[in-house]
């Protein structure tokens, strides 16, 4: 399968303007390529031009896909830290139930809020959903980075230079959503804490439940 098709049955497709803009930036290449003179300094002071033009449209893609990557990152730590708060809340109830004196010190807002929490099948369904978002958010990283090797090499071969490959290097390696790993960090904690704090240590239940996103 080529990428572009790749890149179009395995993207989110609420976030489609979002991704790479794969097909137009191979386009571009391809019809500016079919237009370079035969003469050898024509040819290369064309190829100038259209690197200029091609890697501009690189740097927009790539600050476009940044600042969404960072959007994202930043609702999942948001997210993360309320249902660890909602966990913790849920914990702090079945330790109250089986401590009664314990029970007792609580005031009336914290016995409001103790029982606002959510029971033990709604957290299960809240941490599944939150890990299935933090998959494709995953998932919107590793293609996008896909997509500028690709569209990076491509362009070296069919330009005959290097440029690509030094573009890639210095830029797309060096950027935020390339080097942030705060999304392997999140889905580690969230398998973490559904299989230690809510399947009672067994891994093999916590992580079927969340890869297939179902509670019974």
């Amino acid at each position: 399968m080529k990428f572009g098709e790749q890149l179009a049955s395995h993207l989110t497709p609420e976030w489609r303007k979002q991704y790479i803009d794969y097909e137009r930036m191979k386009n571009l290449l391809y019809s500016d390529m079919m237009e370079v003179p035969a003469d050898d300094d024509r040819r290369e002071e064309h190829i100038s031009r259209l690197d200029e033009k091609f890697f501009n449209e690189c740097d927009q893609e790539l600050t476009k896909i940044n600042l969404f990557f960072s959007q994202k990152i930043a609702e999942a730590q948001g997210k993360y830290h309320e249902l660890q708060t909602e966990l913790q809340t849920y914990k702090d109830v079945l330790q109250s139930r089986n401590e009664p004196k314990k029970r007792l010190r609580f005031g009336p807002k914290d016995k409001m809020h103790k029982e606002a929490t959510r029971n033990e099948q709604q957290l299960k369904l809240a941490f599944s959903e939150f890990y299935l978002g933090l998959v494709l958010v995953q998932n919107y990283q590793q293609l996008n980075g896909t997509g500028f090797r690709k569209i990076l090499k491509k362009h070296d071969k069919l330009t005959g230079n290097e440029k690509g490959l030094d573009w890639r290097i210095n830029k797309v390696e060096k950027s935020s959503f390339f080097l942030n790993r705060e999304i392997e960090t999140l889905i580690t904690n969230v398998e973490t804490s559904v299989i230690n704090e809510l399947e009672a240590g067994n891994r093999q239940a916590g992580m079927k439940r969340l890869k297939v996103g179902f509670w019974d």
